[in-house]
This record gives structure tokens, C-alpha cells and sequence, in this order.
């Protein structure tokens, strides 16, 4: 049985043959710089809580170097730069994310870390969904699943609305652990934002629904075998449009 998780769907509401292709075909695709340089600052920011849980308060300078060896390490010439960028431009976007939290959140003592990177599992359904969670904190008793987003803009406020990704992530510790109190915070690193929210049982129930229905489209089109391809904005970023001729 398939185990679902957020990634997996979104892949499938962008466009249902890319997601074919790398689900179901496997085709390997190249890395884009955009993901690229998220990774390298999620795994700078986990460093950061994974020692502090250790006793290590690392310096901004410290986290630097840290990520300066991350990107050095993984960096290959396959990586999808669009056509007028410079891999260079993100790198430097990359350090002023890492630079942008640091100053706003230290000396990190204003919540408690009680997870980093924390996979999570949780039933909708019938159907098995899995999410790793950047970090989870604690704050006088009540508890923040934090995202962390590199993007240079602030989405629609639809988006804190109508986006699964959290909301699921919060039902599977919900039920896991009975937490009854939870703020969902998406820390927009290179704006030095973050956004809150607290969702009512009504819009968690909402978000497993609409996951659900998902997952049976999924498994309809995969029963099926007729994917569609999606035409759209998307298409220019796409790793597969080589494949679908877009």
C-alpha cells in the first residue's frame, strides 16, 4: 500500500504526469537551485536546534561556515539554474536566510525544541500519510509545528487557508501525543516573517477530507493509467518538460 505524503500530492495537483513520471516511472531528474537552496538552509537551521538540544549554542559565524560547506559539498553542474540567474545569487540568498533568523531569534531561549526534523505518521482514512516536521517547540505548554519557507514573497492569505501541509502534520501529533493546543507557524527565513495560525477542528477535518479525496483521484488515475498533463506557468520550472514536449 502507497504511504502518501504532502510532497507526493502536490506533485499530482501540478501535473498528474509529472507526478507518473517520478513516482511511478522513477525517471531521474536534476535537482532546480531553488530546492537546492532550501535544503542547504533547512539542514543549516537543523544543525542550529540539533546541537542546542546538545548544549551548543553555535555563532552566526559558525552556522556560516556550516552552510558554506553544505552547498560546497552537494553543489554539482546538473543543477537547474534558470536561464539568467547565477548559482552564485542564491547561494548568497541562502546565507542571508540563515543570517536573517539568527539575529531575530537569538539566543534561541524564547521556546523549548522538543523535536527537529521529526517524521511523522498518521491514517486519513484508510490511506497512510507521513511528513517530517522542521521543528516542534514548546512554549508555557503549548506546542508549534514550524515550517520553514525560502521563498522571497509571502503567499495568498488563501494559502494559510487552504494548504494541507501543516494542518495534517498537526493531526498526526494531535493524535500521537493528544496535544490540545497547537499554533501552525510558517517562518519565511528571507523575509524575516513569520505567519501564524491556529486551526479549529472544523478546518482540520476539512484538510483530512480534501486529502483524502486526493488520494482516491490519485489511485483513480493511477487505476486508470490516463495522467494528464497540465499545461501552465509551472511547465517553465518543470525538471520533466523534456519529457511531455512543453
Amino acid at each position: 500500500m502507497t504511504t502518501y505524503s504532502y510532497s507526493r500530492l502536490n506533485a499530482f495537483k501540478s501535473c498528474p504526469f509529472a507526478y507518473k513520471l517520478s513516482y511511478l516511472d522513477r525517471v531521474p531528474a536534476p535537482d532546480r537551485v531553488e530546492l537546492f537552496t532550501g535544503k542547504k538552509v533547512h539542514e543549516t537551521l537543523e544543525k542550529l536546534y540539533s546541537d542546542l538540544l546538545q548544549g551548543k549554542n553555535n555563532s552566526l559565524e559558525e552556522l556560516l561556515a556550516f552552510h558554506e560547506r553544505q552547498w560546497n559539498a552537494g553543489w554539482n553542474n546538473s543543477i537547474v539554474v534558470q536561464e539568467g540567474a547565477k548559482a552564485e545569487d542564491f547561494r548568497s540568498h541562502g546565507e542571508n536566510c540563515v543570517k536573517n533568523y539568527y539575529s531575530s531569534h537569538a539566543p534561541f531561549n524564547h521556546a523549548q525544541t522538543v523535536g527537529v526534523e521529526r517524521k511523522v505518521f498518521t491514517k486519513l482514512g484508510r490511506h497512510s500519510f507521513v511528513g517530517v516536521v522542521d521543528r516542534i517547540a514548546s512554549v508555557e505548554g503549548k506546542k508549534e509545528v514550524h515550517d520553514y519557507k525560502t521563498a522571497s514573497s509571502l503567499p495568498s492569505e488563501d494559502y494559510f487557508r487552504e494548504d494541507t501541509q501543516l494542518p495534517l502534520y498537526q493531526l498526526a501529533l494531535q493524535r500521537q501525543f493528544g496535544w490540545q493546543e497547537v499554533e501552525l507557524v510558517w517562518d519565511f527565513v528571507a523575509l524575516d516573517k513569520e505567519v501564524r495560525v491556529k486551526k479549529s477542528p472544523a478546518s482540520l477535518e476539512k484538510a483530512e477530507r480534501d486529502t483524502v479525496s486526493l488520494i482516491e483521484a490519485v489511485e483513480e488515475t493511477v487505476a486508470e493509467g490516463d495522467f494528464e498533463k497540465n499545461e501552465g506557468s509551472q511547465c517553465r520550472r518543470c525538471v520533466y518538460a523534456k519529457h511531455c514536449g512543453k
